[in-house]
């Protein structure tokens, strides 16, 4: 019955073993309904989806299987909801021969504070559990085979959120998950409940996350991934440059996985219905790895701390988006390194603009932990990004225009926060050339391991380059509009570039 579509009404009997060993396999099985009650084996490995689109209702317990990524110190928490009716989420760790695990603790959230407490792990649909890890002791391998029994849930049904003080942001937050044994369209879900429903969902990925003891409303947020469902795009939790494992959500949830989902007002009534299961494999820790939606215009931003800690954030434009503040914005985090573009006043992580036009000029703040140099690099870029379209990062402190597409920006910046330094525009030359502080002479930027002058009106007759120590590293005689400077020898640090315009001596920092 594996891939099954094309059948009406029937009932799936299971008689003998049914067993879905494959973790890229699918039953779409529509119009069916299971029965599994002659105590026949049906279980489902990990990744793998049992796909309804009928309201009948399961007979009999399966099995369904999630592989849990664990850490060497055993600190970290999964948010997990089981996909089968009445499956306590204190049974499921299991060892490579099925034999119980102990689960340390399972934690419910508590919306009114943001603070975990213990749980008894009894099932409720639409309610996801903080499960913390087995130790070492009780479980040595690093990937644990999760194991959930019980009958598939199937059907519609509501659950309640909570918002005990609308008016406060960090009120609102539920931990709520995917309770079908199939992958869930959060996009498809958010448009069945957008009425008082936040685009903007959380998950939690512990790759990221450094704190071990709980901080409620105080916690930064900054190991929750984000996913906005009315923009159709994800950011990264903020997390170690070098981990490659820290992963951008996408529309599909998978099976057994957990989020948080906030509600503007208090007991907000939410659908969960087969219309929201998506038929098919999960290939990543939040779901299906690509949208499959043909790709918008949009690109993804990071900025390497001295610690090296990424932050990330996300343009997207949409032919109906919008430039202020809407629901296509989702919140920054606001970390103590972070990157951020501006609207209406606000710090935005994943930013939803109107159709792209190259004469946009995105505003950009960041936060400093420590002083020291830091790094923004572009991430990925999608649509008209991803052909010939540049995108530049205009450093208003130093004049210094980077395109990101050919090179990351290494800046030096002090503790703290910067609202007004930086921007990204798409026609370095046309936008720099009204500022009042370049409009008359001289533009610098780097493209890719080069530093680029150009005078707007005087030609250059004479170009210096210096250290911060004030030695001469290079001199150019170029008497001409523009000049390029190899800096691909350079070392990294300030420069101080000394320009002559035919006896008009200008200065400039720039930062290799």
């Amino acid at each position: 019955m594996k891939n099954t579509t094309n059948v009406d009404a029937a009932e799936l009997l299971v008689a003998s073993t049914l067993d879905n060993a494959s973790p890229n396999e699918f039953y779409a099985l529509k119009g069916i309904t299971v029965n599994n009650a002659l105590g026949a084996k049906f279980r489902l490995a990990n990744n793998a989806n049992l796909f309804q689109d009928v309201a009948a209702i399961n007979v009999g317990d399966i099995l369904t299987e999630r592989n849990l990524n664990l850490s060497t110190a055993r600190q970290q928490y999964n948010y997990v909801i089981s996909p089968l009716i009445n499956t306590n989420l204190k049974d499921i760790y299991k060892d490579g021969s099925g034999n119980a695990v102990p689960v340390p603790f399972v934690l419910y959230h508590n919306e009114a504070n943001n603070k975990f407490y213990n749980s008894s792990g009894v099932y409720i649909p639409g309610r996801a559990l903080a499960l913390k890890e087995p130790t070492a002791s009780a479980f040595s391998s690093a990937v644990m085979g999760a194991s959930f029994s019980g009958v598939p849930k199937n059907g519609s049904f509501t659950f309640t959120l909570l918002n005990s003080n609308p008016t406060d942001p960090n009120r609102g937050n539920n931990l709520i998950g995917n309770p079908y044994p199939s992958n869930l369209d959060l996009i498809r879900f958010y448009t069945n409940n957008a009425t008082n429903l936040d685009p903007t969902f959380k998950f939690w990925d512990n790759k990221a996350n450094t704190e071990t003891t709980q901080q409620g409303n105080g916690y930064s947020g900054n190991a929750y991934a984000q996913f906005n469902a009315a923009l159709g795009t994800g950011t990264k939790a903020m997390g170690d440059a070098g981990t490659s494992s820290l992963k951008i959500p996408t529309q599909y949830v998978k099976i057994g996985q957990g989020f948080m989902a906030r509600a503007l007002v208090n007991n907000l009534s939410v659908t969960f219905d087969n219309s929201i299961r998506k038929a098919g494999v999960s290939e990543s820790f939040f779901g299906k790895g690509k949208s499959d939606h043909t790709p918008v215009n949009r690109f993804w931003l990071s900025m390497i701390s001295p610690q090296n800690i990424a932050s990330q954030i996300a343009v997207v434009y949409l032919k109906d988006g919008n430039n202020g503040y809407t629901r296509e914005d989702s919140f920054s985090s606001d970390g103590s390194d972070a990157l951020y573009s501006i609207v209406d006043d606000q710090k935005i992580t994943i930013n939803g603009k109107s159709a792209f036009t190259n004469t946009d000029v995105v505003s950009l703040g960041s936060t400093h932990f420590s002083t020291g140099n830091y790094t923004i690099v572009l991430d990925n870029q999608e649509g008209v990004f991803d052909h010939d379209q540049n995108i530049y990062l205009k450093d208003k402190q130093t004049g210094m225009v980077t395109n990101l597409r050919k090179g990351t920006y290494n800046f030096f910046a002090t503790a703290g926060a910067s609202t007004g330094r930086f921007e990204i525009v798409y026609l370095p030359e046309a936008v720099l050339a009204t500022d009042a502080a370049t409009k008359e002479n001289l533009v610098v930027y780097k493209d890719g391991n080069n530093f680029v002058v150009k005078a707007q009106s005087k030609k250059i007759t004479d170009l210096e380059l210096f250290d911060a120590a004030g030695r001469l590293m290079r001199s150019f005689r170029p008497n001409s509009f523009k000049t390029i400077i190899p800096a691909d020898q350079l070392l990294n640090g300030v420069y101080i570039l000394k320009i002559n315009q035919n006896g008009e001596i200008t200065t400039k920092k720039v930062i290799r």
